[in-house]
């Protein structure tokens, strides 16, 4: 019973962070990545002691960025909950890294993992709404699908490389605004 109100309560989060990228309209503001990392990096600091996994964080922006800050953070928190999330149970060597550098205009953030990893025949759909790719965890098929409208309204692109049992390695792209 526990597990299902979870999934139902991380379902209703998804649904509102959806209706919200649908009706918002962008707020444009500085942004500091380290600052917005901070908030995150003690989220996840629970999860990596909780599982044993080495989570590794690098920040390289010596230049303003300006974007919306709302749509930012959820790509942020949606691939960094997978990464966490999506990790192979078999191994000892559990690792996230978080890579976010900006450079010439844009912000090039990298989320890597070596957990279970994305069959190839799945990657060109794991961004269509309801899609999962995997059962191990619970999920409502609406992470990356937000994903993908935040980037839209940020103008930015996302790529993913995947090998199965290995991990995966979201490359995402933004330019500043």
């Amino acid at each position: 019973m526990e597990k299902s109100l979870k999934k139902l309560d991380t379902y209703i989060l998804s649904m509102h962070d959806y209706y919200s990228l649908q009706r918002g309209e962008l707020h444009i503001g500085e942004i500091e990545f380290k600052k917005i990392i901070d908030e995150f990096k003690d989220i996840y600091k629970v999860f990596a002691n909780t599982a044993n996994i080495d989570f590794k964080i690098d920040i390289n922006q010596r230049e303003p960025f300006r974007s919306d800050t709302v749509p930012l953070k959820l790509v942020l928190n949606n691939l960094l909950s997978n990464a966490f999330k999506y990790q192979s149970k078999n191994t000892d060597a559990k690792q996230v890294a978080l890579n976010i550098e900006v450079h010439k205009g844009v912000a090039t953030i990298t989320v890597s993992d070596t957990g279970i990893g994305i069959l190839g025949n799945h990657l060109g759909e794991i961004f269509n709404l309801f899609y999962r790719a995997s059962s191990q965890e619970s999920g409502s098929g609406f992470g990356l699908y937000n994903v993908k409208s935040a980037l839209l309204k940020l103008n930015g692109q996302i790529e993913v490389n995947s090998i199965l049992n290995k991990g995966t390695t979201f490359k995402v792209t933004i330019p500043t605004k």
